[in-house]
């Protein structure tokens, strides 16, 4: 059984678009063992959801059993 050792961190991204700047949040889970993304998720919003989204695309890829989250 592989244990994964994953981090979730959330960045703010810049878009730049006709009228102007927007900004876009980049939410990412990755495998510390070999800096792998696992999974990811962009919202223009940085809430909750984001997270769970990401984690949810997490949950479906992997059997999670025994895996330790670390977040920022």
């Amino acid at each position: 059984m592989q244990k994964y050792n994953l981090q979730c961190r959330v960045k703010l991204k810049r878009a730049k678009k006709m009228a102007g700047e927007s900004k876009l949040y980049l939410s990412t889970i990755l495998d510390l063992y070999n800096n792998e993304v696992i999974a990811y998720q962009i919202s223009d919003a940085q809430n909750a959801q984001l997270v769970l989204d990401t984690l949810e695309l997490v949950f479906r890829k992997c059997n999670t059993a025994g895996t330790i989250l670390h977040s920022d």
